[in-house]
């Protein structure tokens, strides 16, 4: 996060990996924008949540801000920070499924 367009370019057409996999899914090699979106939005409706570790812990309390018992303290931790807004996630996922409930939001 952070980057802009052109360094993202940059980043992923540097990484050796990433050139059969472009090659693969698109054909060619060639890395630019539009096909590091269709990449990630490609990835990213392949993500099914069922019964995450988040769900358990959610399921073992009364209130979402106490720790979980089944986190560690690292993981309780970036839970707090995640949920309290010092990490400024509550901006773009500010319910309690982490959907945003204000539409589109800048993380940058």
């Amino acid at each position: 996060m952070g980057l802009d367009l052109e360094t993202l370019v940059f980043r992923v057409s540097a990484e050796s990996y990433y050139e059969p996999l472009f090659r693969a899914a698109f054909g060619d090699a060639n890395v630019n924008t539009e096909r590091i979106s269709n990449s990630l939005a490609q990835f990213v409706r392949s993500l099914v949540r069922f019964e995450s570790k988040y769900d358990g812990g959610r399921a073992e309390v009364n209130n979402q801000d106490d720790d979980f018992p089944n986190f560690s303290a690292s993981e309780n931790l970036g839970k707090r920070i995640f949920l309290t807004g010092r990490g400024g996630c509550d901006r773009g996922h500010g319910t309690k499924s982490f959907i945003s409930d204000r539409g589109a939001t800048n993380n940058g």
